[in-house]
């Protein structure tokens, strides 16, 4: 199997947003209407993540309290 000679090359993060913002730009000349919607998936992609990552965590928490406050103690965690 032989591979081809061209590499690709990725754009940097500079010249990504350099593109993207010519492309945005360009738009009210070509279309006479448009409808941008914004979408912030990062916050929840993180919060879910956190979540995850502590979900272990958590439940080994919740079952030391609750054999805590099950055993007869009167102490406060």
């Amino acid at each position: 199997m032989l591979r081809s000679a061209t590499m690709v090359v990725k754009a940097s993060k500079v010249e990504r947003k350099s593109s993207y913002n010519t492309k945005l730009c360009s738009l009210p000349d070509i279309y006479s209407q448009i409808l941008i919607v914004a979408a912030d998936n990062v916050r929840s992609n993180q919060r879910y993540r956190r979540l995850r990552t502590t979900k272990a965590k958590r439940s080994a928490m919740a079952k030391r309290w609750l054999s805590r406050s099950h055993d007869g103690s009167t102490e406060s965690v």
